[in-house]
């Protein structure tokens, strides 16, 4: 980084300058493994369609084990 510039400290802070910056995204549940993504069809499935691992943390009410975030770069440069 230039100097004089600074990092974000923790995910808070980094969500907060993305909104800031008016970057949208699309959080995407995928399975732990890197599989599949749980979107379209297999949004409602709760176990990976292919390794038919767990997409939920254990013991959590709906909390996924891994999110992929999605950068919607077309409408900015429209």
């Amino acid at each position: 980084m230039p100097k004089g510039n600074k990092m974000p400290t923790n995910v808070y802070e980094a969500l907060n300058l993305i909104k800031a910056l008016g970057l949208n995204y699309d959080s995407i549940h995928a399975c732990p493994n890197g599989c599949v993504l749980f979107r379209n069809t297999s949004r409602g499935s709760k176990v990976c369609l292919k390794c038919n691992n767990n997409k939920f943390v254990d013991g959590s009410h709906g909390v996924p084990q891994k999110v992929f975030c999605h950068f919607l770069v077309i409408p900015k440069l429209i």
